[in-house]
């Protein structure tokens, strides 16, 4: 009976150590596929950003989100346009950067007609997995940029202050990667277009004073941070939201079109 004994606990430790090896060999694997992409990450958002840094530096920047309230906009002679998602159907916007993160193939269907030989296009690659074919960043020439969804431990603030080295954090919308670009490039004022914090769309023409913000508590979230950030490291840039509806109060400037 000692010896079956001694073979059972002799088995139990042995099977405690392959465990414990495969737990290691699977943390070690984890660490150096996140090492690799945070290398590649910051070898792509140096190539990439470096040269737009403080670009467009005492301009008018407005970064156009999708919601009802961009129906009413019209932008000011000269302002720069920066536009996520399907904000390019619009009528009322010239882009001259379009940013998306997530695959649609709908709208990448529509972006296909989308005809704006000046719009230079930036498509999204999550830290861990891709979220747009291949394919997709040769058809249209866009640019690579890397995101997180969350704020990470090496960040001391809730955005990106160097996009040129580090990741964006979007807050699981991409309206914030155009966000931190704009601010990156430095203008004397940036306009929030179409960022209604609602569930309607502009295309829809819905009413924006009925817009419906419930489950929306996340991004107005977002909006808030980003609000605190830009006050912290770009003081001199003022920031004035157009007809808010989910972000009325956040920001110190607001006015109505």
């Amino acid at each position: 009976m000692g010896k079956i004994r001694n073979l059972i606990e002799n088995y139990r430790r042995l099977i405690r150590f392959l465990y414990e090896y495969q737990s290691d060999m699977n943390y070690i694997r984890s660490s150096i596929k996140f090492s690799q992409i945070w290398m590649e990450s910051y070898e792509n958002q140096k190539k990439v950003f470096s040269k737009y840094k403080k670009c467009h530096e005492n301009s008018e920047i407005a970064i156009i989100g999708s919601g009802p309230t961009l129906d009413r906009w019209t932008a000011p002679l000269g302002c720069v346009e920066m536009g996520v998602n399907g904000s390019f159907e619009s009528k009322r916007v010239n882009l001259d950067y379009l940013f998306i993160q997530d695959y649609s193939r709908k709208m990448f269907e529509r972006l296909a007609g989308y005809h704006n030989s000046k719009c230079k296009f930036f498509f999204g690659v999550h830290y861990l997995v891709p979220t747009i074919p291949e394919e997709m960043y040769n058809k249209y020439n866009a640019e690579k940029f890397y995101f997180y969804d969350w704020p990470k431990e090496m960040f001391p603030f809730d955005f990106t202050v160097d996009i040129s080295s580090k990741p964006f954090i979007t807050y699981s919308s991409v309206i914030f990667v155009a966000a931190q670009f704009a601010l990156y490039t430095h203008p004397r004022r940036l306009y929030i277009v179409g960022c209604d914090c609602s569930r309607g769309h502009f295309s829809e023409h819905a009413n924006i004073h009925n817009s419906d913000i419930n489950g929306e508590t996340l991004m107005i979230e977002g909006w808030r941070r980003f609000a605190r950030f830009a006050e912290q490291v770009y003081p001199d840039v003022e920031i004035v939201c157009v007809n808010p509806v989910g972000l009325k109060g956040i920001f110190k400037n607001e006015i109505t079109m």
